[in-house]
């Protein structure tokens, strides 16, 4: 379970994802466990998101018609947010 992030990147061609999340709750038997910090994610996407198999009831939105991602000149607007995920295989490292 994580709450933030801290920058990322998806390559679209390639399908798959990188980004760096804040602090994060191991879940282990069901429970939640240790805090872990410094935590990067990465994988597929669609592999990834083959293997959810929980959604929260906490979805949260957030826009701003400041927030951009883009690079090389390129920007497009964008926002952030959704519920909480739980996932049962995703590559998970530290920094």
């Amino acid at each position: 379970m994580a709450k933030g992030w801290t920058g990322g990147q998806v390559e679209p061609g390639m399908g798959t994802f990188t980004f760096g999340v804040g602090p994060s709750k191991v879940i282990r038997n069901g429970e939640l466990a240790e805090t872990v910090r410094g935590v990067v994610i990465s994988g597929s996407i669609l592999e990834t998101l083959r293997t959810v198999d929980a959604i929260g009831k906490d979805l949260k939105i957030i826009t701003s018609a400041f927030g951009a991602c883009g690079k090389g000149g390129q920007r497009a607007s964008c926002g952030l947010g959704g519920p909480h995920v739980r996932v049962r295989k995703m590559t998970v490292g530290g920094r």
